[in-house]
């Protein structure tokens, strides 16, 4: 029974490590869902202007169950959303799944028919689905560009349902910088796991501080330009670090190596508030200076005035 037991545990441990990742796009999207609209208008061509209000969707459906012995049951699709009176769909994956498509379909009909049912006339209905991607964060040359299923309705008409595939590993950090999918940052550390076990190309510590500089100067840069704020860095940073974790959880050398280069971009609140106080104070000055212009200004409007007012009593 003990290999069985060994078996189950290391598949439990797996499913679990997989689910981090997931659990780490949602935190993103949680705390700063406009992070999506690069990701949206890179994928479905679909510009918004800035500040647009990205809301979040319940993304988890009661639905039947095929056993025979429960009715019901939960799906739970990753991430949901509206913009204006579109409606997105994102799922992530890390392996490729064939089958993907065919849950996509399920997720994209029960999020359908949650938000987008609209009466058209007595008996009459229109159902729209979701613009709908999976997004795959772990290298892999097998991932197809779309999943795609026939659907074939009962009067024989035919239907491509086609879903893009969005593969992260294949953008650079010039293209990331550019259309600003700074939302894919903490995934890129996938992109060295393969070379951790690898004898002809091993990961060495120059290129992995080479690696994590590009991702902390991608995110200074975000961050100078006022597209994420310091709180969101340092929510990016804190990603970063789990990724890490995950990434190097048998090498602790490379783990630390980018924890120790991550400390150095944090604030500290003692900093935070001597920064703000520092602030403050310029702005009282500049106001002082305001005050003491202002002050000097009515003076001599005074002055000038009262030199009006003799020169007029002479003339009389």
């Amino acid at each position: 029974m003990k290999p069985d037991n060994d078996k189950e545990t290391k598949r439990k441990t797996k499913r679990n490590s997989d689910q981090l990742w997931d659990e780490m796009l949602k935190a993103i999207v949680e705390r700063m869902p406009e992070q999506l609209l690069p990701l949206i208008e890179d994928v479905f061509q679909v510009r918004y202007n800035e500040g647009t209000k990205v809301k979040i969707l319940p993304t988890s459906k009661i639905v039947p169950k095929r056993l025979p012995n429960r009715k019901l049951t939960s799906i739970h699709s990753d991430i949901a959303i509206q913009i204006e009176t579109d409606y997105y769909h994102l799922e992530s994956q890390l392996k490729n799944d064939r089958f993907m498509v065919i849950r996509m379909i399920q997720y994209d009909f029960h999020l359908a028919l949650s938000n987008s049912v609209t009466e058209m006339a007595p008996y009459e209905f229109s159902l729209e689905f979701p613009k709908s991607a999976v997004i795959y964060l772990e290298p892999n040359s097998e991932i197809p560009d779309q999943h795609v299923c026939h659907i074939i309705f009962p009067d024989g008409s035919k239907h491509d349902y086609v879903v893009p595939t969005i593969k992260v590993f294949d953008y650079d950090f010039t293209e990331i910088q550019k259309k600003h999918l700074t939302i894919f940052l903490p995934f890129l550390l996938l992109k060295l796991r393969p070379r951790l076990k690898s004898k002809k190309n091993p990961l060495s510590s120059s290129e992995l501080t080479d690696f994590v500089n590009q991702i902390i100067l991608i995110l200074t840069t975000e961050k100078n330009e006022k597209r994420i704020n310091q709180s969101q860095f340092e929510d990016y940073i804190e990603l970063l670090d789990q990724a890490a974790c995950r990434v190097f959880s048998n090498d602790e050398h490379y783990r630390n190596q980018v924890i120790n280069m991550t400390k150095s971009t944090i604030i500290l609140p003692s900093e935070r508030y001597e920064r703000y106080e520092k602030k403050i104070a310029e702005k009282d000055a500049k106001l002082a200076e305001k005050d003491t212009y202002l002050a000097e200004k009515d003076a001599l409007i005074a002055e000038l005035r009262a030199q009006i007012a003799e020169m007029k009593k002479e003339n009389k």
